[in-house]
């Protein structure tokens, strides 16, 4: 009965120790003098996967996140709810990732990664490439259209690599084509 108790106890203790707590973080706006509103930026967790939707009608911004644990989920998104994507900074430690989805010639994605003052282009082997999609409304892949259309965003990835970085937080800064 003792070691029933004690298997039950250990296997009771790992399921506890197991749980993932819901991710918090905080989130801050880079524009001067403004603040983030409630609706710019949100995100949802589940299961170890985090997604940021960021909606900016302006189509220029940034916002710093911190995790308050000090720890990355497994996975994180990123929905930029815009109708370009010029431009995609993110920032963590000492690598910036630089991002690009053309408006033109099939809508190539561009990567170029600073790591510590290097700067290099990145192909999709490379452990710091980050994916990023165009999604429609329905959250349908599409890549014919100019933009992603209404209800649709630029799906990003970050890499794991980038998440181990960012223990402190990260920068993220976009430009859209049209910016308002």
């Amino acid at each position: 009965m003792k070691t029933m108790l004690t298997a039950f106890s250990l296997f009771t203790a790992t399921l506890l120790a197991s749980a993932v707590e819901p991710a918090e973080f905080k989130i801050g706006s880079l524009k001067a003098g403004e603040w983030v509103r409630d609706d710019c930026v949100k995100f949802t967790s589940e299961e170890g996967v985090v997604v940021f939707d960021i909606h900016d009608a302006q189509g220029i911004g940034g916002v710093s996140i911190t995790p308050k644990s000090g720890d990355w989920p497994k996975s994180v998104i990123v929905r930029l709810h815009l109708p370009g994507l010029e431009s995609l900074q993110l920032s963590a430690g000492k690598v910036t990732l630089f991002g690009s989805v053309l408006s033109h010639s099939g809508h190539k994605r561009l990567l170029e990664i600073d790591e510590a003052g290097k700067k290099r282009e990145a192909g999709r082997d490379d452990p710091l490439w980050i994916n990023i999609r165009m999604l429609d409304g329905h959250g349908k892949d599409i890549n014919h259209l100019p933009d992603p259309g209404k209800g649709g965003c630029f799906e990003v990835t970050l890499p794991p690599a980038l998440l181990i970085e960012s223990n402190l937080g990260m920068t993220l800064r976009w430009i859209d084509f049209y910016r308002h």
